[in-house]
């Protein structure tokens, strides 16, 4: 994903399996919530500014920001729940 408008960033990809899983957890979203992939996608695979993507959208920028703030926390619990489907795949596997 590329620049934010001015958004810090919480935790980059290190790796191309890293990358991968967050582009997975972003495409989740693409059907269940489609306003926050589509405020992701204009952001960071468009790289427009905050406020081209809140006019675009109709929305405020604060609205915009918020957006991305709510599509953080999915992801965050995205990649959780993976890495606790994998752990306990991994137990039940050697157990």
């Amino acid at each position: 994903m590329g620049p934010s408008g001015g958004r810090n960033e919480g935790m980059v990809p290190v790796s191309d399996l890293e990358a991968s899983e967050t582009d997975d957890a972003v495409k989740s979203m693409q059907f269940t919530q489609s306003h926050l992939y589509l405020v992701l996608l204009l952001t960071y695979a468009r790289a427009l500014p905050r406020h081209v993507v809140a006019r675009r959208l109709c929305k405020a920028e604060s609205t915009v920001s918020r957006n991305l703030e709510d599509a953080d926390r999915v992801i965050a619990r995205w990649l959780d729940d993976k890495l606790i489907a994998r752990n306990a795949a991994k137990k039940s596997f050697t157990t």
